[in-house]
């Protein structure tokens, strides 16, 4: 999956809950680390990005997703990375 700056927020979207639903999110180690301190699985994020209901492009391109009392930022690239969990 390759997103450019040209497509559409709600292409974006579809490509980030698609990605958590098949459980093709990809995690740094600092994701792990964070979820780590927040005993939160790799389950639990995928499922809380699922669902989500808050979707905010940062300045940066990547987007913050916040669902199930989690905030997840991710980064969709050639892949959804998922590069920050923090409990919300």
């Amino acid at each position: 999956m390759r997103l450019s700056v040209d497509v559409k927020r709600g292409e974006v979207i579809k490509a980030i809950t698609r990605a958590a639903k098949a459980g093709a999110l990809v995690f740094t180690s600092h994701a792990l680390d964070e979820m780590e301190d927040d005993d939160e699985a790799p389950a639990s994020v995928a499922a809380a990005v699922a669902a989500a209901s808050s979707f905010t492009r940062q300045h940066d391109g990547t987007w913050r997703v916040c669902g199930e009392g989690l905030t997840v930022v991710v980064a969709a690239r050639e892949s959804v990375v998922v590069v920050t969990v923090f409990v919300s």
